[in-house]
């Protein structure tokens, strides 16, 4: 049975030889996809604003709903 590598035992013995150019090309490519991505999925600000006036009419209509049931 194979012992398992502590972490980062396995960059130490040379299972894979990773340059530091390398990690930073892939950490930016990553970067950059991750906001493509983000901005592609983003609601518009027409769906924030409508969104927005959905949630504040329906907590006005919550205070009114307890108001009345609290007889103010």
């Amino acid at each position: 049975m194979t012992e398992t590598p502590v972490h980062g035992a396995f960059w130490k013995k040379g299972g894979m030889d990773m340059s530091s150019g390398q990690f930073w090309w892939g950490m930016t490519t990553g970067l950059v996809a991750g906001a493509v991505v983000g901005m592609s999925v983003a609601p518009s600000r027409r769906e924030m604003k409508k969104t927005a006036h959905k949630v504040a009419k329906h907590v006005n209509e919550a205070v009114e709903d307890l108001t009345e049931a609290l007889g103010m």
